[in-house]
């Protein structure tokens, strides 16, 4: 047991700290499309505060949202701006996912704008 406890230190020393930082930053650009959509999501649970937050608003702002994410996605298939393995290895970016990004971001503007088209809203 103490020489588990020897190998591994307790504190990250400084360059690995710059190590995790950069490879933070890096996984965060390729999982932007997914971060647009939860601010969308805050944003919409914000509006809701407000008074006379109207359905309408809310699908204006949920399409806003999901337009802005389908373009980024749309972008990072075309760059091919895959780089393999993303947050220490924890999720695996590949062409494949890309384009199953850009399917279920593509089905869920056309769910929002039929709801919104059909008064379902």
């Amino acid at each position: 047991m103490s020489l588990l406890l020897a190998v591994l230190p307790m504190f990250p020393t400084p360059a690995q700290l710059d190590a995790l930082t950069w490879s933070l930053g890096s996984s965060l650009l390729q999982f932007v499309p997914e971060l647009v959509l939860c601010v969308g999501i805050i944003t919409l649970l914000l509006l809701r505060l407000l008074p006379g937050g109207e359905r309408h608003t809310s699908a204006t702002t949920a399409s806003a949202f999901v337009v802005v994410a389908l373009l980024l996605a749309a972008y990072q298939v075309s760059e091919e701006a895959y780089a393999g393995s993303i947050f220490q290895g924890m999720l695996l970016a590949d062409p494949l996912g890309g384009v199953m990004r850009l399917i279920l971001l593509g089905g869920s503007l056309l769910v929002i704008l039929l709801t919104r088209w059909s008064n379902l809203s």
